[in-house]
C-alpha cells in the first residue's frame, strides 16, 4: 500500500516538473504561452492604446436619453425622499398633512415599556399619531418623529 502511495506521489511529482520545464519555455524555445502585450491597433504606444481601448468602452456605456411619451402624468420611476412622502401623505391616514392638536392625557410606564393616551388614542412606541411616530415615551413626555422632524409634547399635570 505505502508502495502504491509513493508511486502515486512521484507521478504527480512529475507531472509539476513538467508543466514548470514547459512554462519556463525550455523545451518550446522560449514560447511560454504569456500575453506578451502585443498592440492591438499594431504600434507600441502604449497610451494611444490606452485611449482606444477607453474610447471603444465610452462607446459602448452611453444611454440613449429616454423620451417618455406615456400618459401618466408624472415620471412614474420618480422615487419620492421620505420628507416627500409624508409631507404629500401617500401612506394613507398613517401620515396625515398639517401637524395636529397633540394632548397627553394620560401615560403609564412598565418596566421600559411604555403606553399613553393621546387625543384619547392609547399608543406605544412606534405607532402612528396625529401625522406623527411615537418614538419614546417618558415618565412625563412623549417623543415623536415624522420625517427629520421630533417633538416633545408634555403630559400637562
Amino acid at each position: 500500500m505505502a508502495e502504491k502511495r509513493q508511486k502515486i506521489i512521484l507521478l504527480v511529482l512529475g507531472l509539476v516538473v513538467v508543466l514548470f520545464v514547459i512554462d519556463q519555455g525550455w523545451l518550446t524555445g522560449g514560447k511560454t504561452g504569456a500575453i506578451t502585450g502585443a498592440p492591438k491597433n499594431g504600434t507600441a504606444d502604449i497610451q494611444a492604446n490606452i485611449k482606444a481601448d477607453q474610447a471603444s468602452y465610452q462607446l459602448k456605456g452611453k444611454i440613449k436619453p429616454l423620451t417618455y411619451n406615456g400618459t401618466w402624468e408624472e415620471d412614474p420611476f420618480y422615487y419620492l425622499t421620505s420628507d416627500e412622502l409624508m409631507d404629500q401623505g401617500l401612506l394613507g391616514d398613517m401620515f396625515k398633512s398639517g401637524d395636529a392638536d397633540l394632548k397627553i392625557t394620560a401615560i403609564s410606564i412598565r418596566g421600559t415599556e411604555g403606553m399613553a393616551i393621546i387625543n384619547n388614542e392609547v399608543v406605544t412606541a412606534g405607532d402612528p399619531i396625529g401625522g406623527f411616530i411615537v418614538d419614546q415615551i417618558g415618565r412625563n413626555y412623549v417623543i415623536l418623529r415624522k420625517g427629520t422632524k421630533t417633538v416633545r409634547v408634555d403630559l400637562e399635570e
